[in-house]
């Protein structure tokens, strides 16, 4: 199983090209055909399976495109297109830059996915499925667009495109997460907090009258701990990679 944190070299210059308009549309299509080729490439085959729980090739495309912008980031020259020679160049270590967007959204798939497992496991969700998150994103823009036709009030989004909705929905799971957890999993003692706040420098000696290192920091560090709770669980999981699926899938 492949495992620890995804590390890349420091960060390049960016060509700041400044798309707006018809150069957004078209990075706009890049995306979709990227998807679109990601699921023809591998039909209906799965990429991942951790615990049981199968992630499909769409699941594995949504981490690709939503990383895409950010690696390129990372590894763009001033100027330099994005075409099959930046993909295929060798980084620092030693994958090519198209390998290191798969494992950089390789983690955080089977991040996302372990968080879903162990929130259904919790009561926290009703399902560990990215395609009923799919299905709740869709449900949820129907009954925002019929609201908004009968003239009704709609806080926040008009509409969720996955990623948002995905922003919104694991924020959401994981404060119910922290809650169901924390007597249990994510108990900490006043000592444990004090050595987490000293190791990240944080100020404790110089809070305001009534307020306590766990009210200042408790939820940093239970949430800190929630994290290291996922990342182990997946760590410790038998996760099953179907390489050839996984190579299958093209980067462009």
């Amino acid at each position: 199983m492949m495992s620890g944190p995804f590390m890349g070299p420091e960060k390049k210059g960016f060509a700041r090209t400044g798309f707006m308009g018809k150069k957004d549309l078209i990075t706009k299509l890049m995306v979709c055909i990227l998807c679109l080729n990601i699921a023809a490439c591998t039909k209906e085959e799965n990429i991942f399976q951790i615990e049981d729980t199968d992630i499909s090739a769409e699941q594995f495309g949504y981490y690709i495109s939503k990383n895409r912008s950010e690696v390129i980031s990372e590894y763009q020259e001033d100027g330099e297109a994005i075409d099959e020679a930046f993909w295929e160049q060798e980084t620092q270590e030693g994958l090519t830059v198209a390998g290191q967007l798969k494992e950089k959204a390789r983690q955080q798939c089977l991040y996302d996915q372990m968080l879903l497992i162990v929130a259904e496991k919790k009561g926290a969700a009703d399902s560990s499925s990215f395609e009923d998150l799919q299905e709740k994103m869709e449900n949820e823009n129907q009954e925002r667009k019929k609201k908004i036709e009968g003239g009704q009030v709609v806080y926040g989004n008009r509409s969720y495109s996955m990623e948002t909705y995905m922003s919104y929905y694991f924020s959401n799971l994981t404060a119910e997460l922290l809650k169901k957890m924390e007597n249990q999993e994510l108990k900490f003692t006043d000592e444990e907090l004090r050595e987490y706040c000293v190791s990240r420098n944080r100020d404790i000696y110089n809070m305001e009258q009534g307020q306590t290192i766990r009210s200042m920091y408790g939820m940093e560090y239970r949430t800190y701990l929630l994290e290291e709770y996922i990342r182990q669980r997946v760590e410790e999981s038998d996760v099953t990679v179907n390489q050839k699926a996984y190579n299958s899938v093209e980067i462009q």
